[in-house]
């Protein structure tokens, strides 16, 4: 008995110890090398790597590398990693039930909204651009529900609504330069007219003066010359009257003719 016993006892020991080393074998420790926890759990699923930083991932957890050598780890048992992921996946389920679900709303509600709206003469009375924006946030509120038509007529008068201003635009544009011009082409007729006016005044050439007696002012060593009151052909340049020629003989000094000289009057 005894020795059976002990046998059975000995049997547990070894075991135990089986145990243990084939729980040491599927852990990873810190100091470890990449060789040793891809041994230990196979390739990553996903990894990042800077500047002699590494993080893996495995599907029983995480491990953290410096410099080649482990100094941390998230690792869980088989059992545990097949119950997480069993737990993952279902939250995913719900997750795209729950979308799907907000989906059926959304499309329910959109297409409600938009019966609503068609309907609406108020909106019906709106012009096109206003419009167009109210089709553009119902399409980003309700991607489901379909308002191709209803958006591309909007858009379609907007446009052209807008081309329509754009061109009456650049119409006035035209139509102030055109002014624009006119105005300078009568300014400057006015300029003509007053230059002509003024080389007309200026110009005085071969006309009859009929005048009293001028004094010329001629410095001489005797008493200035006089000549008659009728005087032709007088000409206006450099701000002298030039005489072309005298109705009758003046008094003269000095072999002095009294045709064809150019003096400065003074009444």
């Amino acid at each position: 008995m005894k020795t059976q016993r002990s046998n059975t006892v000995l049997g547990l020991l070894v075991v135990a110890l089986f145990a243990g080393q084939l729980s040491l074998a599927n852990t990873v420790n810190i100091g470890d090398t990449r060789e040793q926890v891809d041994a230990v759990l196979g390739f990553p699923t996903a990894w990042i790597q800077a500047q002699g930083f590494q993080l893996l991932k495995y599907k029983r957890g995480k491990v953290q590398l410096r410099d080649g050598l482990v100094v941390s780890a998230d690792i869980v048992s088989e059992a545990e990693a097949t119950e997480r992921a069993l737990e993952r996946e279902q939250r995913m389920a719900e997750a795209r039930v729950a979308r799907e679900a907000a989906k059926r709303e959304r499309v329910k509600n959109g297409t409600a909204v938009k019966v609503r709206i068609l309907s609406d003469a108020v909106f019906a009375s709106l012009d096109a651009e206003k419009q167009l924006q109210y089709w553009v946030q119902f399409k980003k509120n309700y991607p489901e529900v379909p308002v191709d038509v209803e958006y591309l007529g909007a858009l379609s008068q907007t446009e052209r609504r807008r081309d329509a201003q754009r061109a009456a635009q650049e119409r006035r544009l035209v139509a102030a330069h055109v002014q624009h011009l006119e105005n300078r082409a009568e300014e400057a007729e006015r300029d003509a007219e007053e230059a002509e006016r003024r080389a007309d005044r200026a110009s005085r050439s071969y006309r009859t003066i009929v005048a009293p007696y001028y004094r010329v002012p001629y410095v001489f060593p005797c008493r200035p010359v006089v000549v008659p009151h009728v005087v032709k052909h007088v000409s206006w340049s450099n701000g002298r009257y030039n005489f072309g020629h005298i109705g009758q003989t003046g008094h003269a000094y000095g072999g002095l003719s009294s045709s064809a000289f150019s003096v400065r009057l003074v009444r």
